[in-house]
């Protein structure tokens, strides 16, 4: 996560360019993640719900899909980390977000572990994610055996 300052900054440069040009989709989607990482979620799912009125873009869906699982509405969640993963198949972000989706909301840990898996077949899945998943595997698979 960013530091305040650093948060604020970006914000107010996402702003900018959202003011020169209102349909500069990326930097709604952005200002919809700081949002999100400052948990307004109210703020957040205004900015992506702009997006997807006129735009069908995996980024959105997938931001909107966390503000939902966040927000314990998984099955919503669910919908959206879905159109997600159909705009952009080899999302490893999406697929690791339905995990949690399916073991915290839905309590199927089958679901989650496939989900998890998934995550390390896929090349540029960043250390970062690996770490998570790989992490979410060995508990779920001790959980089993427990």
């Amino acid at each position: 996560a960013m530091s305040k300052g650093r948060l604020e900054d970006s914000e107010q440069l996402l702003q900018k360019a959202l003011n020169v040009s209102p349909n500069f989709i990326a930097a709604k989607i952005n200002l919809a993640r700081l949002a999100l990482e400052r948990t307004s979620y109210d703020r957040a799912e205004q900015l992506i719900g702009e997006v997807l009125r006129d735009y069908t873009e995996a980024d959105a869906y997938l931001v909107m899909g966390v503000i939902k699982r966040r927000r314990g509405q998984y099955k919503l969640a669910k919908d959206y980390l879905e159109k997600a993963l159909e705009l952009e198949p080899t999302s490893p972000i999406a697929r690791y977000h339905l995990g949690l989706v399916y073991e915290f909301g839905f309590k199927d840990p089958s679901h989650a572990l496939r989900m998890y898996e998934e995550v390390l077949e896929i090349p540029d899945a960043s250390s970062n994610l690996r770490a998570e998943a790989e992490t979410l595997i060995r508990e779920l698979r001790d959980g089993q055996r427990g």
